[in-house]
């Protein structure tokens, strides 16, 4: 509400007045950029492939509630369990955007609490290989990535990475 760019965000608010995560996707989807859908409710269960969807910031790393006596029974008994939980909840968080050979997305973590884990987990082997080369830690907002051409597809498919 207080952001000179409100008019261009779409959120959803559950209770009684606000959009339901669908309606608000449905807005975003339907919405001329530019648009931005913020909330936690998307982070898995939705597609949104080529120019739906070209950046994503992850505000905060997903870890779980500690109060709950499941999870916390789980982390004491395996104290990587949890990291690696947290990192295929940031996987699919930016899958949502990038879903195919020829898309792009550029994503964001603007959590500190990141970089810890993400070291721990590199150590672990819970880091897929696609997925380190694009991490760049402690770095400044880097300049959005150039758009795709739109014969890009055409161009893979063509030279059999489809």
């Amino acid at each position: 509400e207080h952001s000179q760019y409100s008019a261009f965000m779409i959120a959803n608010s559950p209770g009684r007045d606000g959009l339901s995560a669908q309606e608000a996707m449905e807005q975003f989807k339907a919405a001329a950029p530019p648009r931005g859908l913020i909330g936690p409710s998307f982070r898995t269960g939705y597609d949104l492939p080529m120019d739906e969807c070209e950046f994503a910031i992850l505000y905060k790393v997903p870890f779980m509630d500690s109060r709950n006596p499941l999870t916390k029974a789980r982390r004491d008994s395996d104290p990587l369990w949890e990291k690696l939980i947290v990192m295929i909840e940031i996987f699919q968080f930016f899958g949502r955007a990038m879903r195919s050979v020829d898309d792009q997305c550029e994503g964001l973590i603007v959590d500190d609490q990141f970089v810890w884990m993400y070291w721990e987990c590199l150590q672990a082997g819970f880091v897929p290989q696609w997925f380190a080369p694009a991490v760049k830690l402690n770095q400044t907002i880097p300049r959005p990535l150039l758009k795709l051409p739109p014969n890009r597809k055409e161009e893979l498919i063509t030279n059999g990475q489809n």
